[in-house]
C-alpha cells in the first residue's frame, strides 16, 4: 500500500528536503511558512504534470478523446480553440505548462494565455475576478498586443493555471494549416 502512490512519496521526500534546507539555512519563520505553504500547493501540479507523460503511452485518438473529455468546456470558451480539430486541441493541451502562483503574486508573462484550473483559485485582473475555468489574456495572439496596455492579474488565493504563449500557439498553427485559417478569423473577431 505504501508504494502505490509513487508521486505522493516523491513529493513527501521533496517536502522533507525543503524542510531540512529551511532549517539548515535558518530561514525566518514567516518566510519558511510561506515556502512550505507554496510547496503544498504544488503537489497537485506535480501529479498533473505526470499525466502528460502517461498520455504519451496512449494512442493519438485516445489522447484527443481524453483532452475533449477533460478540457472541452474550458477550450470552447476561447475563440481560438472553439470548433478546432481534435488534433489541434490536443497539440494545444500538450504545449500548455502548469504554473502555480501564491496570493499576491502577479501573472504577468507577456502575450500569454492563462487558464485557471484549480478549485478555489481566484485571480483579480482589471477589476474582475477570474475563477476556475476562466481564461485571462484572450487577446494574447493579437499582433497589436502591447505591454503598455497589458493589465496583469494578481493571485488572490493559491492558483494553478495552464499557460500558453503566443510563440507556442504560432508553432502549433504552422502544423495545422486548416485550423490556422480559423485562428486568423478568430483573431479578427477578438480585435474588433
Amino acid at each position: 500500500v505504501s508504494t502505490m502512490d509513487i508521486k505522493r512519496i516523491e513529493f513527501q521526500q521533496k517536502f522533507d528536503q525543503v524542510n531540512f534546507m529551511l532549517s539548515d539555512l535558518a530561514i525566518d519563520h514567516p518566510l519558511a511558512i510561506r515556502v512550505r505553504a507554496f510547496l503544498l500547493q504544488c503537489e497537485e501540479r506535480e501529479r498533473r504534470s505526470n499525466y502528460s507523460t502517461l498520455f504519451e503511452d496512449l494512442s493519438e485518438q485516445l489522447q484527443a478523446d481524453l483532452v475533449e473529455e477533460i478540457f472541452a468546456s474550458s477550450l470552447d470558451k476561447i475563440a481560438y480553440f472553439k470548433s478546432r480539430s481534435p488534433e489541434f486541441r490536443l497539440a494545444v493541451f500538450k504545449a500548455m505548462r502548469i504554473a502555480v502562483f501564491a496570493p499576491g503574486e502577479r501573472l504577468c508573462q507577456p502575450a500569454t494565455l492563462y487558464l485557471i484550473i484549480n478549485h478555489g483559485g481566484l485571480v483579480g485582473q482589471d477589476g474582475r475576478i477570474h475563477i476556475r475555468g476562466s481564461s485571462m489574456n484572450k487577446d494574447f495572439m493579437l499582433e497589436s498586443w502591447s505591454q503598455e496596455l497589458f493589465k496583469p492579474g494578481v493571485a488572490l488565493t493559491y492558483v494553478q493555471v495552464h499557460c500558453l504563449t503566443r510563440d507556442q500557439m504560432r508553432e502549433i498553427c504552422e502544423r495545422f494549416p486548416a485550423d490556422r485559417k480559423e485562428i486568423t478569423r478568430a483573431r479578427m473577431r477578438v480585435r474588433a
